[in-house]
């Protein structure tokens, strides 16, 4: 309860309590209907990690959108006419791309990609990869003839 009040003093949304041994049941009755956590530091760890995934795999998603609609503006200002213009290479990387962040939203790990029969093996694995690749898509310009 000293807790709820220093929570509500100080306008923070939450307060954590932390323990590794458990907490008694009145402890659990008194926090169930309060703005209190009480958990351990390995159950923090693992839900800060799980948001922490779902925040940077929804970020990339969020710029390999915006890359995916900028090689379309280009495709339809500069190769309108064309049946395989130079920026479906680049869109290709972003599809195959697009489908390893869905499996890693998925913890379906490794993922497995094409390109030389690679794997990815962890979430910071494929947070470079796919930097790199979203990266590379934003900064992609037409060739000069």
């Amino acid at each position: 309860m000293a807790l709820a009040s220093i929570v509500q003093d100080v306008g923070a949304d939450r307060g954590f309590l932390l323990s590794e041994k458990g907490f008694q049941s009145g402890a659990v009755r008194a926090a169930a209907k309060t703005n209190i956590t009480l958990t351990s530091l390995a159950d923090l760890s693992e839900a800060t990690e799980e948001h922490f995934l779902d925040a940077a795999i929804g970020a990339l998603n969020w710029r390999l959108i915006k890359a995916r609609n900028r090689l379309r503006d280009i495709k339809k200002r500069e190769y309108d006419d064309e049946f395989f213009p130079p920026t479906v290479t680049v869109g290709a990387e972003l599809m195959i791309l697009e489908s390893m962040l869905e499996d890693a939203a998925k913890g379906e790990y490794p993922i497995i990609y094409n390109k030389g029969n690679s794997r990815i093996e962890s979430v910071d694995e494929l947070l470079v990869y796919a930097n790199n690749i979203i990266s590379s898509a934003e900064k992609w310009q037409p060739p000069t003839s």
